[in-house]
């Protein structure tokens, strides 16, 4: 791996991982850099400071499986440590030297299987001239034939052997076995592995008896080879060679460092909160790692906004790579990966179905076909088809059918204007996601009815028209509700939560306010991967000012508010035929929308 160039590892690499293109790079140029340090002179190395990589992204991107990939190309030891096994306050965890100890007893196990491999043709020949020495004694001149000769009869012997038609035979061989007493030993948390390094030393204090057992001449074969190759093989220069390879090469991966690796000052107990401990114990433990060896140092975290700065300092993390969700170029490849495992109709489309999962990962994809051919095995087709993966989007997007949920008529005609009324809004104001299905079939924990709309393509910005739009199609189902039955319910709880926070963002973050200005008035800290996640937030401004806050975002409510109401009074024949659709169906897809909404009013 050494020897590659950042091109050539990440071509290695995408024959494994899909997408992550910029991952790729970022993580094979910084693992190259500090592998080429092995290579220039001691002088220049201690000049060169290397650059251990945190791997930032969601959970199931794929950051682990970058970090194997590397490893078995590279052919390098590689070992996966759990943030939260590093040292509590109390008991002592895992250090430098017990993780190089693992990168080494690893790396001992690799090259004495590269040396058993090189080192297999002379085992093979010596397991087979020590089964012929079992097997001569036991052998009938019929087997034979007329040949007298030991040379003879043993050449006549070898041709049955190595043809297999001695396979079955049994043959009596010399097993070894260590017999000790029956001991056990205990330690205090985190020393498990001293006690397992003692035992083994105890083990090997009593002699091996030795023990005559019955075996095939095919296992025979096997065990001899097994036996013949690790006498060829010299530990000495296995190990020798194992360390070479960790100094060179070797791979410590930390998952979820977030766990430890939290700011310090955020817990109740101040310094003394055991986790503030174990962080400085682990950043005491990476100032431990020898700068000119090869040991790489991986992290992976879903949650860098609250990691400590100490932890991110250069000489510590301080190589970041983001491992994003893949786009919908890399959610095709992915979907076309996991569907080979399944028998597919021909009216399934892998391009329609990433449109229908704009911000999955890789795992949600995975878990995506497999539900997916959960439910054609549970309604018994010999494929599966697009229905299938429709309705596994719902389930994993808006959760479980509850068909055992009845409502009264008078609930259930409430839900189905009020999606009705989200469904025309986002019909009738352009550039809106299209409505993929609309159904009053209640979901999950309080879902009583849905509208499910998906994007068509990944967007990054949204311009403040977009933004009312949004908001217009968000208080369709409330307008709607006014409108028929002339009061509000609790339906919209939902929609006027997501109403206000896009409302008050607009206002205090955003700057579309054109009496309050350019200005950020509210402060809020946002969890890095998950824009709907708070960490909390702060207003900046008079009271004043803050009351003109308010009169701003009501006005924006109710300004989008009253647009709504036109539109669905200007449809109100189509709102009525479609929600009587909908009570009689349940659900409407796209296609049945389309032919109800005919000659629907647009906004210009």
């Amino acid at each position: 791996m050494t020897n590659f160039t950042p091109r050539e590892i990440v071509s290695e690499l995408d024959l494994h991982i899909i997408g992550q293109n910029n991952a790729k790079r970022a993580v094979a140029i910084a693992l190259r850099n500090r592998w080429r340090r092995q290579q220039v002179s001691d002088d220049l190395r201690d000049e060169i400071v290397p650059k251990n990589i945190i791997m930032i992204g969601a959970t199931g991107v794929g950051k682990t499986e970058i970090a194997r990939r590397l490893a078995k190309l590279a052919q390098a030891p590689f070992i996966k440590v759990e943030a939260s096994k590093f040292t509590e306050v109390g008991y002592v965890g895992r250090d430098v030297e017990s993780m190089v100890r693992d990168l080494v007893d690893l790396a001992v196990v690799m090259v004495r299987d590269e040396e058993a491999r090189a080192v297999r043709i002379k085992a093979e020949d010596a397991a087979e001239e020590r089964l012929l020495d079992l097997l001569l004694p036991g052998t009938n001149d019929q087997e034979l034939g007329e040949d007298d000769s030991t040379s003879g009869t043993r050449d006549k012997l070898r041709k049955l052997l190595r043809r297999g038609d001695l396979d079955e035979r049994p043959v009596e061989i010399e097993t070894q076995s260590a017999k000790m007493p029956s001991m056990e030993i205990f330690t205090p948390q985190g020393t498990e592995e001293m006690g397992f390094n003692i035992k083994e030393m105890f083990g090997n204090l009593f002699p091996k008896q030795t023990k005559l057992r019955k075996f095939k001449v095919i296992e025979a074969r096997e065990l001899l080879i097994e036996e013949e190759a690790e006498r060829l093989v010299d530990m000495d220069k296995v190990n020798t060679l194992a360390k070479e390879r960790v100094e060179q090469s070797g791979i410590i991966f930390i998952d979820e460092i977030d766990a430890v690796g939290r700011h310090r000052g955020s817990g109740l107990g101040g310094g003394h909160d055991e986790r503030e401990q174990t962080l400085n114990q682990l950043l005491v433990e990476l100032d431990g790692f020898d700068p000119t060896s090869g040991v790489v140092l991986l992290a992976a975290t879903n949650r860098p906004e609250i990691l400590d700065q100490a932890l991110l300092r250069a000489g510590r993390f301080d190589r970041q790579v983001l491992v994003d969700r893949p786009d919908k170029t890399g959610r095709i490849a992915i979907l076309h990966v996991h569907m080979k495992k399944i028998q597919l109709s021909k009216d399934i489309d892998a391009g329609q179905i990433a449109d229908l999962t704009t911000g999955f990962s890789g795992a949600d994809l995975a878990n995506l076909v497999n539900e997916a051919a959960l439910l054609a095995t549970r309604r018994h087709a010999d494929d599966v088809c697009m229905v299938d993966f429709t309705q596994a989007i719902e389930r994993i997007v808006a959760g479980l059918e509850k068909k055992n949920r009845l409502l009264n008529p008078m609930e259930r005609k409430i839900v189905a204007y009020h999606e009705i009324g989200h469904a025309l809004a986002a019909l009738a104001i352009p550039g809106m996601d299209p409505i993929h299905k609309i159904s009053i079939i209640p979901r999950g924990i309080g879902a009583l009815g849905y509208t499910l709309q998906r994007p068509t393509e990944d967007r990054f910005l949204m311009t403040q028209e977009e933004l009312e739009h949004k908001i217009s199609v968000l208080l369709g189902g409330r307008a709607a509700e006014l409108i028929v039955f002339h009061h509000l319910s609790t339906g919209a709880a939902d929609d006027l939560q997501r109403v206000t926070d896009i409302a008050r963002s607009m206002v205090t973050k955003y700057g579309m306010d054109e009496t309050l200005g350019h200005v950020v008035y509210e402060e809020t800290k946002q969890t890095y991967l998950d824009p709907q996640g708070h960490l909390g937030s702060s207003m900046n401004c008079s009271n004043q000012t803050a009351e003109q806050i308010d009169t701003s975002v009501r006005t924006i409510i109710d300004a989008t508010f009253a647009t709504t109401i036109e539109i669905l009074e200007d449809n109100r024949d189509i709102l009525e035929k479609c929600a009587q659709e909908l009570l009689r169906k349940e659900t409407l897809v796209e296609k049945e929308l389309r032919e109800l909404t005919k000659g629907l009013k647009r906004v210009a």
